[in-house]
């Protein structure tokens, strides 16, 4: 071959330093799996041991190759050059590989930890729409890094493709506003599927169907369903009547007539209040006078029930079991009156007078 006792040597030398490359990303490998199965659990080393542990290896393994080849003297400079190339491919190409498997991985991890969370079905657009935006920034890292070590020039196809996406945001600004605002609710869950809510601006409320990425859908309690874009969602007062806590506070007003007993009609209140199915018993009742009205005494009256969605049975329940209550004690609730004084001159009187006679 040509080849001389030094040059012999050299060889040598270079492949011993490719197989202590690899005794010592297998080492680094088994440290990483062993790191890692520490933090988190067994089963997951396991798996980044099966997807990438070899890959790891290789990392290593690659660079030292390109400088195991470069020292040997004997190489044309040509060949060093073609070597090199391989090499950088090489290791861009593991490198796009490993990130690309630990995309999958953060994948289906928090997948999975969405799912026993019962949060699942809501999220799992969101993260394929992200593990799939993340793989292709990769691949489009690595295609750039590749041409610009070639010396090929993609500024141009750089600026086509930013003018593409400048045109396709203009065009889809409402469609983007309202999926970047679908991301933010199912990340923060301001409301769940179930949950009764209220969009204020848009005076709408009802039972939460679906969440959607561009939008929320709402079945109201005359079962229609109202579909409601994200954006405006997001740019809305939202009142959650069921979570973090469904119990829930209503009032109402009696007008009491004057001359009764102020304290019998609290206790009688709150005494029949509390005896109405449904009332929450450990929270309080309350009987507020708060008003002297025209023509009556105008109690506020307040209780907590169980959840929103009664409220409506409720107040039905609890205006029965008052006025049976007032009725079988006696108490008047007044009809409105209003007192009218006419004054008249002489003058008037005497023709009023000769108007009735008439």
């Amino acid at each position: 071959m040509g080849l001389s006792a030094a040059d012999w040597i050299n060889l040598a030398i270079s492949l011993l330093m490719i197989v202590l490359a690899f005794i010592v990303g297998y080492v680094i490998n088994k440290a990483i799996i062993r790191w890692v199965s520490r933090r988190k659990t067994p089963e997951f080393g396991e798996v980044l041991r099966k997807s990438i542990g070899p890959r790891i290896t290789w990392l290593i393994v690659i660079p030292t190759s390109y400088f195991a080849t470069i020292r040997l003297g004997f190489l044309s400079s040509g060949f060093k050059s073609l070597l090199a190339d391989v090499y950088f491919i090489l290791l861009i190409l593991y490198i796009t590989l490993i990130v690309w498997t630990l995309i999958d991985i953060a994948y289906e991890y928090y997948r999975q930890k969405f799912a026993d969370e019962k949060r699942g079905e809501q999220l799992d657009p969101i993260l394929l729409l992200l593990k799939r935006f993340s793989q292709i920034v990769v691949v489009a890292m690595a295609i750039t890094i590749l041409f610009a070590h070639f010396g090929i020039n993609i500024t141009a196809l750089l600026a086509g493709l930013g003018i593409l996406g400048l045109a396709f945001s203009l065009a889809a600004q409402d469609t983007l506003a309202d999926a970047i605002s679908g991301f933010v609710i199912l990340i923060d869950q301001p409301y769940r599927i179930g949950d009764r809510i209220e969009i204020q601006d848009e005076r709408t409320w009802g039972d939460v169907a679906e969440i959607g990425l561009r939008t929320t859908r709402i079945r109201t309690l005359d079962n229609r369903l109202v579909i409601v874009p994200n954006s405006i969602i997001s740019n809305s007062q939202v009142v959650n009547y069921t979570f973090p806590d469904p119990r829930y506070r209503i009032q109402t007003h009696i007008h009491i007539s004057y001359g009764s007993d102020i304290e019998r009609i609290r206790r009688l209140i709150i005494e029949t209040v509390r005896q109405v199915e449904g009332v929450l018993p450990d929270k309080p009742v309350e009987s507020l006078y708060i008003e002297m009205g025209d023509s009556s005494m105008i109690f506020r009256v307040r209780w907590w029930l169980e959840t929103y969605a009664d409220t409506r049975s409720m107040f039905d329940q609890v205006h029965t079991a008052l006025q049976e209550a007032f009725d079988a004690n006696g108490i008047y609730i007044p009809y409105p009156i209003h007192t009218t004084k006419l004054e008249v001159d002489d003058k008037s009187a005497q023709n009023l007078s000769d108007v009735f006679e008439n």
